[in-house]
């Protein structure tokens, strides 16, 4: 999880980052829900 921690602030289109007890128990990766971009016509 510490990959994870160092690695989102540096990221623009990460929105937020979901912990479930898998992760802290199964040690299983994080949900990252992105930003969508608004698309230009």
């Amino acid at each position: 999880m510490l990959d994870v921690m160092y690695d989102i602030p540096s990221r623009d289109d990460v929105r937020e980052v979901v912990i479930s007890e898998d992760v802290i128990v199964k040690k299983a990766q994080p949900m990252l829900v992105y930003e969508r971009e608004a698309q230009t016509a």
